[in-house]
């Protein structure tokens, strides 16, 4: 399995789906309130909300 294939955007299909693919070129921080967002640890975009047959919640803000 590469790398790519087990980048958690991916996996959840939010690459692929919800964006296009794309090369990464430069590394982002993001934080609120002195907490960071990471991929895969604070979920922005759910791919399969409320669930995979039927994901049309899938860019709503969940938390």
């Amino acid at each position: 399995m590469t790398r790519r294939e087990r980048d958690p955007l991916v996996v959840g299909r939010v690459i692929g789906d919800v964006l296009d693919s794309f090369t990464k070129s430069i590394n982002l921080t993001i934080s609120y309130n002195d907490r960071e967002v990471n991929n895969a640890c604070k979920v922005m975009v759910d791919p399969d909300a409320p669930s995979p047959s039927d994901p049309n919640l899938r860019e709503y803000l969940h938390w």
